[in-house]
């Protein structure tokens, strides 16, 4: 006869562990959060199997990790996705002169004329869409 499932051991998924999600500053990264006291501030709230979702400010990624063990002080996860979002962004540099950066929560992406310091552009959502707003305005100012 097969081996089958016993109708206790299937839960609904809250029963067995919890999902969260953490955005993490922009100048921590997911090598930060893969070390394990990295998560003593919240590590009596994880629970083995628990998932996190991790969502960088800059939205340059996304990654899940899956704690593997969490008691006071710590919590060991382990990356189960890790999918860049902002791939051609990281391959393409600004035009000597400028630089576009991630600038905190507020300005977001930006573009900063290197000179002066100065703030030309700030909001974007995605570090494409600063360097885009970039060739567009040294080409509108060529003409």
């Amino acid at each position: 006869m097969p081996v089958s499932l016993n109708v206790t051991r299937l839960k609904q998924a809250e029963q067995y562990c919890t999902a969260y999600a953490a955005v993490l500053p922009h100048d921590q990264s997911l090598d930060d959060a893969l070390n394990p006291e990295y998560w003593a501030n919240v590590a009596a709230t994880l629970r083995q199997h628990d998932t996190i979702r991790i969502i960088p400010e800059d939205g340059s990624y996304f990654a899940e990790l899956l704690v593997l063990d969490a008691a006071r002080g710590y919590a060991k996860v382990k990356v189960l996705r890790h999918v860049p979002l902002d791939e051609v962004a990281e391959e393409t540099a600004a035009p000597s002169g400028f630089t576009v950066k991630f600038n905190g929560p507020h300005d977001r992406w930006t573009v900063i004329r290197d000179v002066d310091k100065e703030k030309l552009k700030t909001g974007f959502v995605e570090k494409t869409g600063a360097q885009r707003w970039l060739d567009d305005h040294l080409a509108s100012m060529a003409r």
